[in-house]
Parts: structure tokens; C-alpha cells; sequence
């Protein structure tokens, strides 16, 4: 019967063992979600000071091109609805001369 006590006794360890690893291992999954909601905080807040740092440099040149692009689209817009016919054909024949360069450029690289 000594066995059998021992053995009962070897169980309860064990199982108690089991109990604190299982308590430690929650503990550290704990303080590893901690961690990576700072981690990812930490990265949002500077991925946020990146863009509006990036944003703040473009953001000037934009200004200076947004009114002469403006310029520019509102003239060939009027241009396009002042010569309706003059500008069909001038889209077609663009249409075409980049059809021809895509075929030249399509021909020379099956070649190679």
C-alpha cells in the first residue's frame, strides 16, 4: 500500500505543479497582450506623426500646382466643347499612335 500512497502523493504534486505553471502561463500571456497594445499604440502614434509630418510637406506643393492644373483642365475642357468634332479625332488618332507604340513595344519583347 505504500506505493499506492506514493503514487497519490506523486499525482497531487503533479497536479499541483500543473496548477502554478498553468497560473504562470497566464500571467505572461496577460502581460504579453500589455505589451502589444503599447507596442501597437506606440507604432499608430508615430506612423500619425509621420503622415501629418509627410502631409505638411506636400501640402505646399500641392497649393502651388492645384490652381494651374485647374487652369489647364478648364481650358482643354472649353477648347474640347468649342471643337467637338476636332477633338473625337484627335483622341482617335492619339488612340491609335499608342495602340502602334504598345504593338512595337510588344513585338520587341517576345523577339528577345
Amino acid at each position: 500500500m505504500t506505493d499506492f500512497n506514493t503514487s497519490e502523493d506523486a499525482i497531487a504534486e503533479l497536479k499541483t505543479e500543473i496548477e502554478a505553471l498553468k497560473s504562470t502561463i497566464a500571467e505572461q500571456q496577460e502581460k504579453a497582450e500589455a505589451k502589444s497594445i503599447v507596442y501597437f499604440n506606440k507604432v499608430k502614434n508615430t506612423l500619425d506623426d509621420g503622415a501629418k509630418s509627410l502631409l505638411a510637406a506636400v501640402k505646399p506643393v500641392l497649393e502651388r500646382y492645384e490652381e494651374p492644373g485647374r487652369a489647364a483642365v478648364e481650358k482643354v475642357g472649353t477648347r474640347v466643347s468649342d471643337n467637338p468634332f476636332l477633338s473625337v479625332v484627335v483622341a482617335f488618332g492619339a488612340g491609335i499612335v499608342i495602340g502602334k507604340l504598345l504593338d512595337l513595344c510588344c513585338i520587341h519583347t517576345e523577339e528577345e
